[in-house]
C-alpha cells in the first residue's frame, strides 16, 4: 500500500469508545478522518458532525467500499470484530480492532489468515500497551531493576450504570462479560511482565442472570515458580492497581492501571521513584500508522502472535467457568470466503 502524506481513517461502529479515538485522532498531524460507518446514518451523521468526518456511511458494507480509506478502525461489539475485520480486510483495508480482537482463537485465527492472505496491516487496539509509562515499566523489568519476578497481582473491577441484561456488558449474543472486556487487562500485563504463555491457567467466576461471567478470578503459573494473580468484575469497584514483585524490588502501577499514568520503581533500601506520563488512544494509532508508512503488516509491540496467545488463554478460562458464546459454535474461517456482514437490528457500538 502507498503511503500518502496523511493516513487516511475510517472508523466502523460508532459508540463511546469511538469516540475518544475519533478525539485523539486529532492530536495526529498526519492522520485524518476521512470517514465512518454505522447501521444508522443519523448515527452517523452525528458523529461525523461532531468530530470532523469528512464522508458519512449508513452501513459498515458502505464504508470498507471506500478506495480512499487506509485504515480502519472498528469499535464493534466483540462478537462482530471477526466478521467485520475479515469484511474490512477483504476490500483491501488495512484493520485497528478493539480488543479483544475476537471471541475466541478460531475467530482470531481466521483474521490472522485473512491479513495474511491479502497481505495487509492488523493489529489489535490494545490502547494500554502504548502509553509511555508502560514502556517504562517495561524498560525496568528488562534492566532487571527489580531482579527475577516472583509474583503479580493485578484487578479491574466496576459496576456500570445500567446492569440491564440486554445490555452489551451483560449480553451473551454480544459475547459481553467481566473477562473479554476488561479482564484481557489484566492477562495482557502478565503477558508484559512475564513475556510468555503461563504453565497453568486456574479460574473461578461468578456467572450472572445474563449467563457471562461478572466476576472472574484467575491465578496464572509459569515454570519457574512465579504466579500471577488477576481479578476482574463487572459487579463491583476494585482498586484497580497493579503490583510486581522480584527478589531485588517491586513496581506498582497506580490506579487505574491500564491507563498508565504513573508507576513506582522501590528497590531494597533506595529511594523510590515514581514517573507520570500522558495517556490516550493516539499512541496505538501513530503506531498503526507508522507500521503502514514502512509496510509492515503487525507491530512489533502488539504482535498478532501475542494476541492469539491471550485470546488461547481467555478460551481456557472460559471453558474452565463454563462460559460459551454463540461463536463458539460457528466456523470463523467460512467468513474468509464470505466477507458480506450479516444485518442487524441494533447498532449496539462498544461503549
Amino acid at each position: 500500500m502507498a503511503a500518502p502524506n496523511k493516513i487516511k481513517w475510517g472508523i466502523l461502529g460508532l459508540g463511546k469508545i469511538a469516540g475518544k479515538f475519533a478525539k485523539d485522532l486529532k492530536k495526529l498531524p498526519n492522520a485524518e478522518l476521512l470517514a465512518v460507518g454505522s447501521r444508522s446514518i443519523k448515527k452517523a451523521e452525528h458523529f461525523a458532525k461532531e468530530y470532523g468526518a469528512l464522508r458519512v456511511y449508513g452501513s459498515y458494507e458502505a464504508l470498507v467500499q471506500d478506495s480512499d480509506v487506509d485504515i480502519i478502525y472498528i469499535a464493534t461489539p466483540h462478537s462482530l470484530h471477526c466478521e467485520n475485520t475479515i469484511m474490512c480486510l477483504s476490500n483491501r483495508k488495512a484493520v485497528l480492532c478493539e480488543k479483544p480482537l475476537a471471541v475466541n482463537a478460531q475467530e482470531v485465527r481466521a483474521m490472522l489468515k485473512s491479513a495474511h492472505k491479502n497481505q495487509l496491516f492488523l493489529m489489535e487496539a490494545m490502547w494500554m500497551r502504548y502509553m509511555p509509562v508502560m514502556l517504562k515499566v517495561k524498560y525496568w523489568l528488562a534492566a532487571n531493576k527489580i531482579g527475577e519476578i516472583c509474583t503479580m497481582s493485578a484487578d479491574f473491577g466496576f459496576l456500570p450504570k445500567d446492569t440491564s441484561p440486554i445490555k452489551r456488558l451483560y449480553n451473551k449474543e454480544l459475547a459481553g462479560g467481566a473477562l473479554l472486556d476488561i479482564g484481557i487487562y489484566p492477562l495482557t500485563l502478565a503477558f508484559m511482565v512475564f513475556g510468555k504463555k503461563p504453565r497453568k491457567i486456574l479460574a473461578e467466576a461468578v456467572l450472572g442472570r445474563g449467563g457471562v461471567d461478572e466476576q472472574t478470578a484467575m491465578i496464572l503459573s509459569y515454570e519457574n515458580g512465579a504466579m500471577a494473580r488477576l481479578f476482574c468484575s463487572i459487579r463491583v469497584g476494585t482498586p484497580c492497581e497493579a503490583v510486581i514483585c522480584g527478589t531485588k524490588g517491586s513496581i506498582v502501577i497506580h490506579s487505574p492501571f491500564w491507563h498508565g499514568g504513573s508507576a513506582t520503581l522501590s528497590v531494597n533500601d533506595e529511594k523510590s521513584i515514581t514517573v507520570t506520563g500522558d495517556t490516550g488512544f493516539y499512541f496505538e494509532a501513530a503506531d498503526a500508522m507508522q507500521c503502514l508508512k514502512k509496510g509492515h503488516l503487525e507491530s512489533s509491540l502488539v504482535p498478532l502472535s501475542e494476541s492469539l496467545a491471550i485470546t488461547e488463554c481467555m478460551d481456557e478460562v472460559r471453558q474452565q467457568i463454563g462460559l460459551q458464546y454463540p461463536a463458539d459454535q460457528s466456523n470463523a474461517a467460512e467468513k474468509l470466503d464470505k466477507p458480506g456482514t450479516k444485518t442487524y437490528s441494533h447498532d449496539q457500538a462498544w461503549n
